[in-house]
């Protein structure tokens, strides 16, 4: 007889790169703050964001100071918005010194998806030096200090280039971007400089005449954006009918993914018993239940599973189960 094989596709619209997709950043662009900070700009008002090591600080055109946004470093406008933190990054007397903050992203990066990174950073005006390799760190968990002094010294997934793109710039916004292909889990981003005083490319422009930080690497940053690259929408592929009958033609069900961070699928018989349980990791039933062939007839599943964003998805079905 001939045998038909029908099959269901889960699939969604799809999307472009970094096009229409949610940005896995709270508060990107520092806009959420609990109230007004200061002159000495508390970082801790930040929404989502928090201090990993020494004091960061926060600035905002709220504060009592004067209007373009003025700080004890200088004057800058926010790139956007109204606030933005602020971060010493180098410090010439050979302490190691160095400022950290970091937020905690909205999902868990997927393993082997690649994510576009954005963010900008601006030298305070009081600052003598400047820094080339100030990079973006993504995590497990909250990093601590490995090196001399706080020194997070940990090699960042995003690093400027300081080569093509030296942040000696006091009046611009200047961005730093790139992209890396995620281990899987990290779920913390730190933003700072990431090398030592021995390793860290300084350079000296000078012009801070002698200000507060003027033998420093302030810098200020703003607008942090993390997608993934190239995003596909997840495609699942579930037959409806398979024959276990050992003749070599779709003798077991399986699934087929694509774009598919992870699944999970049950099969139940009639009356609710599960049969069978279905992931990346054991993805064949051959028909069997506690080892014995079960019966010709309809069998039942449900299907969770997460696109390259860390969404999750459910749907269910059956399948036709027939020896002959």
């Amino acid at each position: 007889m001939f045998r038909l094989f029908f099959i269901s596709v889960f699939t969604l619209f799809s999307k472009t790169l970094c096009l229409g997709q949610p940005n896995l950043v709270p508060n990107p662009g520092f806009e959420e703050i609990s109230q007004c900070p200061s002159p000495f700009g508390e970082f801790s008002l930040l929404n989502h964001w928090f201090i990993v090591t020494d004091s960061p600080d926060l600035y905002s055109i709220c504060q009592p100071m004067v209007s373009p946004l003025g700080n004890f470093y200088g004057k800058q406008l926010p790139l956007s918005g109204e606030n933005y933190p602020g971060a010493g990054m180098y410090v010439n007397n050979g302490s190691n010194a160095r400022e950290y903050f970091g937020v905690k992203l909205i999902n868990k990066l997927i393993a082997g998806a690649e994510y576009c990174v954005t963010f900008y950073v601006s030298l305070a005006d009081t600052c003598d030096y400047a820094i080339n390799n100030i990079g973006c760190l993504f995590t497990q968990m909250i990093p601590t200090p490995t090196g001399p002094g706080n020194v997070i010294n940990i090699a960042p997934q995003i690093l400027n280039n300081g080569v093509n793109n030296p942040l000696t710039s006091k009046t611009e916004w200047i961005k730093i971007e790139g992209s890396f292909v995620a281990q899987g889990d990290e779920e913390y981003l730190t933003i700072g400089n990431f090398s030592d005083d021995n390793s860290t490319d300084t350079i000296f422009i000078g012009g801070s005449n002698l200000g507060i930080g003027y033998l420093a690497s302030y810098y200020w940053v703003e607008d942090v954006t993390v997608k993934i690259c190239n995003y596909a929408p997840p495609v699942v592929v579930i037959p409806n009918i398979f024959t276990p009958n050992n003749d070599g033609i779709n003798d077991v069900f399986y699934i087929q993914t694509e774009f598919v961070g992870n699944y999970h699928l049950d099969i139940f018989n009639r009356w609710g018993v599960k049969l069978k349980e279905l992931s990346p990791l054991d993805s064949i039933w051959d028909g069997t239940f506690n080892s014995i062939l079960v019966n010709d007839g309809v069998y039942f599943y449900n299907i969770n599973y997460v696109d390259l964003l860390g969404e999750t998805f459910t749907s269910s079905g059956f399948i036709h189960l027939m020896k002959n």
